[in-house]
């Protein structure tokens, strides 16, 4: 047991650390996919699948009319090539969003701070529950969160080296 708290203590002063941390965090949201994947989905996951449903189908008016911020639907339809499943593939979109958000997360806390701070910082941040279950919803909160924080990410790069094409990012 003093072996593996070593080897973790190890990881939190180096990027391993934020591998292990992506790892696990994808294997808990599988699980949880997993586990509740007969779950109902949500009111507005009907809304975003049939907006993307009419994108995929090439009615871009009419899904814009349906839902006008198209983003979500449209990632939605492009994944839906992939896996024919349209919940699945909604799913799978919050999945790799939550995954992914901790890239920016670490980053902006390695900056702000150091390596055992982001390590420790992004490791509750996976561990959580609310984020967790949001793999199971239809729902853009996920994405938000990716984008939110990777702009967040460029906002303090363009601050602290004081080159504002950061901010464009």
């Amino acid at each position: 047991m003093n072996m593996i708290m070593e080897k973790i203590s190890d990881w939190t002063e180096t990027k391993k650390g934020l591998y292990f941390i992506l790892g696990l965090s994808a294997i808990i949201k599988v699980l949880v996919l997993i586990v509740l994947s007969d779950k109902a989905i949500n009111n507005d996951g009907l809304l975003y699948i049939s907006a993307a449903q009419h994108f995929a189908s090439g009615y871009f008016k009419e899904g814009l009319a349906l839902y006008p911020m198209p983003l979500y639907p449209f990632l939605i339809a492009i994944v839906h090539f992939v896996i024919s499943d349209w919940v699945l593939a909604a799913r799978l979109i919050s999945l790799v969003s939550l995954v992914l958000a901790i890239i920016p997360l670490y980053l902006i806390s390695k900056e702000l701070f150091n390596y055992r701070i982001a390590f420790w910082g992004c490791l509750a941040f996976a561990l959580t529950p609310l984020p967790n279950s949001w793999v199971v919803y239809v729902t853009r909160g996920p994405v938000f969160i990716f984008f939110f924080a990777w702009a967040v990410f460029f906002a303090l790069k363009a601050i602290r080296l004081k080159k504002p094409g950061f901010f464009l990012c």
